[in-house]
């Protein structure tokens, strides 16, 4: 009984793991996409002076 409960406790723990590793992943590509459309309207709304 002891060993069913601790692998249903690490089962809980992967799939915490999972959804959390995915969400940052997709939180990583949403500010990579917003980085670069803003670069892409910076370009074309302001004039660099070297």
């Amino acid at each position: 009984m002891i060993v069913v409960s601790v692998l249903i406790v690490l089962i809980l723990i992967l799939f915490y793991m999972y959804s959390n590793q995915k969400k940052t992943i997709e939180n990583y590509r949403d500010n990579a996409l917003e980085a670069i459309t803003t670069h892409a309207d910076m370009k074309e709304t302001y004039w660099f002076v070297p």
